[in-house]
């Protein structure tokens, strides 16, 4: 099992106990390693309860990922999760029996998005659109909470590290690494039962950090959509003029208390802009993979 972490995460020690204590499918053996990036200051915490520790000082979560994957000499399965989150009892069975039973060659559980300070299902939505991700017909992965064979991961090249946390585009590698599994044959299994908390504390959701977020999306999907489907769809411009009549709506809306409806709709602007300025050639920005 691999974490990632940027600085540690304040329960890192709490969620590597919550793994080892997780129960799971008999002749199951389970490794922790922790890939810390970019700082330097988790070492003991993860060490003390058992796990692996690497540090790499590029501050990437996808390249992370990647060399904790690689550290294990020959695993059956890799399993990803980030540093805040809180898996639920009978999380890691629920997650990796698909792949035991030979039923898919990777899988998706649930997340229950958790914040600390109460916010509406809307800024939730910002982090984990459960409609989408969490569509039992058509999963995609989430690098917060995902298992995959490790065979499959290492023929795929792993996660794209021009695409995660640490880049201009901080998401979208998940998705792509489903994507190209999809197209390659394989199979993506929804694990309902296989839950964490995703914990969101009140820096991220301050209007700053959510334009900030949103806009990163919007690069992620530019890059995706012109790298993997080699397009350039008209529809971009649309989409933008659509999300700015929506923003001016909110903006002229007469009535009191519309401040949260403002805030979505700059952030439904803010991703829909950069998806069209990062992507369209028109623009003159095309390719762009050095600006992320």
């Amino acid at each position: 099992m691999v974490i990632p972490t940027f600085g540690g995460g304040r329960e890192l020690g709490d969620l590597i106990k919550n793994v080892y204590g997780q129960g799971r499918p008999p002749g199951c053996t389970i490794r922790v390693v922790v890939v810390e990036n970019g700082t330097q200051n988790c070492g003991e915490t993860a060490t003390s309860e058992g796990a692996t520790y690497i540090h790499v000082a590029r501050a990437n979560a996808s390249n992370a990922r990647n060399v904790g994957a690689e550290s294990e000499a020959s695993p059956d399965v890799l399993v990803f999760v980030d540093d805040d989150v809180i898996p639920r009892e009978g999380w890691l069975a629920a997650l990796i029996s698909p792949l035991a039973e030979g039923a898919a060659q990777a899988v998706v559980g649930a997340v229950v998005v958790n914040t600390e300070e109460p916010v509406s299902a809307n800024i939730r939505r910002r982090f984990v659109d459960t409609a989408t991700a969490m569509n039992p017909e058509a999963p995609f992965l989430a690098g917060l909470n995902m298992a995959v064979q490790a065979n499959v991961f290492r023929d795929l090249g792993g996660f794209d590290d021009r695409l995660g946390p640490g880049t201009r585009a901080s998401g979208g590698e998940d998705v792509l690494l489903g994507m190209a599994l999809t197209r390659s044959g394989g199979h993506i299994a929804w694990a309902p039962e296989a839950i964490v908390e995703h914990v969101v504390p009140a820096s991220r959701l301050t209007q700053a950090a959510l334009l900030r977020r949103a806009a990163a999306e919007g690069r992620a999907d530019a890059w995706i959509i012109h790298h993997w489907h080699q397009s350039s769809p008209a529809w971009l411009i649309i989409r933008v003029i659509r999300s700015a009549l929506w923003k001016l709506g909110a903006d002229l809306d007469p009535r009191g208390g519309h401040q949260e409806r403002q805030l979505v709709a700059n952030t439904r602007l803010s991703r829909d802009r950069d998806l069209l300025c990062y992507q369209h050639p028109i623009l003159g920005i095309g390719d762009g993979v050095e600006r992320y």
